[in-house]
């Protein structure tokens, strides 16, 4: 599990994406004119992902394109702390898991 940039060379590269991402979730990637940041699970896009900012606090946002599997929100929790560390040191830190479709 990894998350991924705004304008990843992986969104950005492959000229077939349907081999990394199902076409029925390529608008939900592409917004205008960029790539949101990604989530890749089991080296698919399945989520997008930003940060919500208020004052002390920093949240990872995650909208899955499906449901997380119960084996995968351990992974998903983990890669979340270490962008909040790089991202937001010193603050608290949060995780929210957006419903699919939601």
């Amino acid at each position: 599990m990894r998350f991924l940039p705004e304008f990843d060379n992986i969104a950005l590269s492959h000229a077939d994406r349907t081999r990394i991402v199902d076409p029925a979730h390529l608008r939900r990637i592409w917004r205008v004119n960029r790539a949101a940041p990604t989530v890749v699970l089991d080296g698919f896009l399945r989520a997008v992902w930003r940060l919500d900012r208020a004052p002390g606090t920093t949240t990872v946002v995650v909208e899955p394109f499906e449901e997380i599997r119960p084996a995968d929100r351990a992974g998903l929790e983990e890669e979340a702390g270490r962008v909040l560390a790089m991202a937001a040191p010193g603050e608290d830190h949060d995780l929210r898991i957006m419903a699919v479709g939601g």
